[in-house]
């Protein structure tokens, strides 16, 4: 490899490099992974380099004489890359806390911050719990060993002497030699020149690991603040579990509160099981907090905002239980349980307002994560979709503003025609029944839009009931189309007008 240097009195070419093969046959294949050194005079003003690629072979010019000549010739220019000089202000991390099935594996998506950092800082993985999961220290993979709980400590590292290969983060020395490292990261065997590597930030990723796909096995996780001085029987006439579940009371609260720092930061709290409960006391004294309530139960969460704690106080008589529990399965996939009861009681509604509840699920390898739905299920046994349910990392994710059993389904959508950039917004929106098809086969993704198909998605994506006896007053609309139901409730909503002074819709005219 050469460098050529633009000039208009060009010296000769600089050899940065020579690769000697003793032999090489026709139709050979090499793969050449070099570290090439350049010096910083070699580029030119705009921080350009040009560089020469020549293979070079013996060959006979007559007479019993060889000649060494350039058989294939090939040119690039190299932009001088600044990135080392860039600042690492973070490190991404989609998921902060995942679960997994035993026996799985996960690589965390994981970036620095800014991107461009990269190029000089390495991401180190350490386990703090090896019983449990093995992580491999350079490329993140996470093996799930059996049920339990661990931390993986992601770490950038500055290696201040060391050149770095981003492609799986291979590390090499100035010389080209590979650094090899330990299981925790840690380089092996650095010259003096390398001692200045640091690391210069950190983040954790909570990792849940369950049983097998099969069994659904849930994992011990930190108790509750208190260490169980009080519990509450709960009993199955209250549709709870048959068991004693740790109370929060006042004064353990207060502590909690205490250290969390300022009011109305989130608060988080793990239990040892489906259900922790809380002295209605407590329970009040976190609602005038201010701050989020975050409870982790059966590797789940609940996520109750401060307004759905203020509505759930002033319904409580007496202790308070929070249980998430798995409560069978539909088609193969879990159904949860989510209660809150009081004084013998369940509390289901929160006057409008929504929580948030995340769920383990293990997608398995041929599923599309776009079709995995959420239902909740009502009284007489009937599902019904909830819009804005999704899967993420390891979990469902979805938020309600009423309580009952939930399952997790797949409604996967097929188009023929849906290949390409839409092809996995297209699978997220039928599969929420948002958008149809033409047919069962084909979705025509190209073809306009038109008012009536547009006011029917946005009436789909609010996740409201849709009264079937809805009338509009606009002459255009039909009151026995499919669309009618939709036009007169999106009207009724001020979200859409119709044209000539309000007295039409114009359904099957294309949105602009």
């Amino acid at each position: 490899m050469r460098a050529l240097i633009s000039d208009e009195n060009p010296p000769e070419p600089v050899i940065l490099k020579t690769i000697e093969f003793t032999s090489m046959d026709a139709g050979n294949k090499f793969e050449i992974d070099e570290l090439i050194t350049v010096s910083e005079e070699l580029f030119d003003d705009d921080g350009d380099i040009e560089l020469s690629i020549n293979l070079k072979m013996p060959v006979d010019v007559g007479e019993g004489v060889t000649k060494e000549t350039t058989v294939y010739t090939r040119q690039v220019v190299l932009h001088k890359d600044e990135a080392s000089d860039i600042e690492l202000t973070d490190i991404w991390v989609e998921a902060e806390t995942v679960s997994m099935y035993q026996g799985t594996e996960w690589q965390p998506d994981i970036s620095t911050v800014p991107h461009e950092a990269g190029r000089s800082y390495a991401l180190h993985y350490r386990n703090r719990n090896p019983e449990i999961a093995e992580v491999d220290s350079s490329s993140g993979i996470i093996k799930a060993k059996r049920p339990g709980k661990t931390q993986i400590i992601i770490e950038a590292v500055k290696h201040e002497n060391i050149y770095l290969m981003t492609a799986g983060n291979r590390i090499y020395r100035p010389d080209g030699t590979l650094t090899e490292l330990e299981a925790d990261g840690t380089p092996i065997n650095l010259t003096k020149g390398d001692e200045s590597s640091k690391v210069v930030l950190s983040k954790i990723i909570t990792v849940y690991l369950l049983g097998s796909y099969e069994d659904d096995t849930v994992p011990e996780t930190r108790p509750a603040p208190g260490g169980g001085e009080k519990s509450t029987d709960q009993n199955k006439e209250d549709g709870s579990l048959d068991s004693d579940v740790k109370v929060v009371t006042l004064d353990e609260l207060k502590e909690v509160l205490k250290d969390s720092g300022d009011p109305g930061e989130s608060l988080e709290l793990t239990a040892q099981g489906g259900s922790i409960g809380f002295e209605k006391a407590a329970l009040e004294e976190l609602a005038d907090s201010g701050s989020q309530l975050r409870l982790s139960l059966e590797g789940g969460e609940i996520t109750l905002p401060p307004e759905v704690l203020k509505n759930i106080t002033a319904d409580t008589e007496g202790d308070t239980i929070f249980s998430l529990n798995k409560a069978g399965d539909l088609d193969g996939r879990p159904v949860f349980e989510i209660t809150i009861t009081t004084g013998g009681k369940r509390i289901t509604n929160f006057g409008g307002e929504e929580l948030f509840i995340r769920v383990p699920y293990v997608l398995k390898k041929d599923k599309d994560p776009n079709a995995v739905v959420v239902y909740y299920i009502d009284a007489g046994d009937d599902l019904r979709m909830v819009i804005n349910g999704e899967y993420r990392d390891g979990y469902v994710i979805f938020r309600t503003n009423h309580l009952s059993k939930f399952g997790v389904g797949y409604n996967k959508k097929s188009f023929t025609d849906a290949a390409g950039w839409a092809e996995s917004f297209i699978s997220y929106l039928a599969a929420r029944g948002i958008v149809n098809g033409i047919s069962d086969r084909r979705f025509e993704p190209d073809r306009h839009v038109t008012r009536a198909e547009f006011v029917k998605m946005l009436a789909m994506m609010s996740g409201e009931p849709i009264p079937e006896d809805s009338i509009t007053t606009f002459e255009d609309v039909d009151p026995d189309a499919w669309y009618a139901t939709y036009i007169a409730w999106a009207a009724a909503g001020g979200y859409v007008l119709g044209v000539n002074e309000e007295k039409t819709f114009e359904p099957n005219v294309n949105i602009t």
